[in-house]
């Protein structure tokens, strides 16, 4: 079926376009390559799009930042298009924040927090600080996410943000991270090197003055895992990237123990299940089993 996508989509490629390409096809075989275990095409396919220079990597934190709160920027090969905020779909940034914003749904992890050190704009660009008082009235400093903002554009409320931005499902930071977890899962040693040359590139346009490093197969195994945590949170990766590295879900230190509701249950920051909980594969939906009666006791475990 992507293959034949080909045969219908001949769009030509534009960066911030809100029309599906033959890079975005491209994309989209990258990322399945990955989830399939075919790393081959997986580092092929980002290659590809990485070396078109088509989608340069942004290379100040401006730049950087327009990305997320201007939706505009070098980086992104397809955006879901909003014309205006009366035909926008449900605000990215109220998943994390809500209304008001003296109530948020979401505080990152002093865990997550951790991962990002001062000179990463994506710790000023993903993340903001606020003092947070909760009910109980224990306050604290956090940082807050804040990765979708709010395009001003969208505020038909007056100035007030609606923390609208238009959905962004490939990026070619991904693309950089697909091409190092791939090489590396290859693991020759041009390999591991062409690994090492991707994620020195994305993190060279993230962190002011880095220096290239060099991991060997075994380091940029577990450096991509931190890498797709910094670059990618908030975008929806993450239970499909925990399964794929056959790893469970393990809540990280809370940024203040004052703020979490119920501490030390297994419900909040005790939060530890592993990787083969029956809720890591969700069930099959009753309609669907209702409405195919081949699917008749195949229901996944658990359920």
């Amino acid at each position: 079926y992507i293959n034949g996508a080909y045969v219908t989509v001949n769009t030509a490629p534009k960066n911030c376009g809100n029309y599906i390409t033959v890079d975005v096809v491209t994309a989209l075989k990258a990322r399945v390559a990955l989830q399939m275990d075919d790393y081959e095409n997986a580092a092929k396919y980002p290659g590809d799009l990485v070396n078109s220079n088509r989608y340069p990597l942004s290379n100040t934190a401006t730049d950087f930042e327009s990305v997320w709160k201007n939706d505009k920027g070098t980086e992104t090969i397809w955006q879901i298009a909003m014309t205006s905020a009366d035909d926008a779909g449900v605000p990215l940034g109220t998943i994390f924040i809500g209304y008001p914003t003296t109530k948020k749904d979401y505080i990152p992890t002093q865990t997550l927090i951790d991962l990002y050190n001062e000179k990463d704009t994506r710790l000023k660009t993903y993340f903001g600080k606020y003092h947070l008082t909760v009910s109980s009235g224990n306050a604290a400093d956090i940082y807050f996410f804040n990765k979708y903002p709010g395009n001003e554009y969208y505020n038909a409320l007056g100035s007030e943000t609606r923390y609208l931005n238009q959905p962004k499902p490939f990026r070619i930071a991904e693309m950089y991270l697909i091409a190092t977890e791939a090489n590396a899962k290859i693991g020759t040693a041009a390999a591991v090197k062409k690994g090492n040359d991707a994620l020195n590139a994305l993190k060279k346009a993230r962190i002011e003055g880095w220096t290239d490093a060099t991991y060997d197969q075994e380091a940029l195994l577990n450096e991509i895992m931190n890498e797709r945590e910094r670059e990618l949170v908030g975008e929806g990766y993450r239970l499909m990237d925990l399964k794929r590295w056959g790893k469970g879900v393990k809540r990280g230190k809370p940024q203040s123990k004052g703020l979490v509701l119920f501490p030390g249950q297994a419900s909040t920051d005790g939060l530890d299940k592993p990787v083969d909980d029956q809720r890591m594969l969700w069930p099959i939906p009753k309609t669907e089993m209702d409405a195919n009666p081949q699917l008749a006791g195949q229901q996944n475990p658990g359920y």
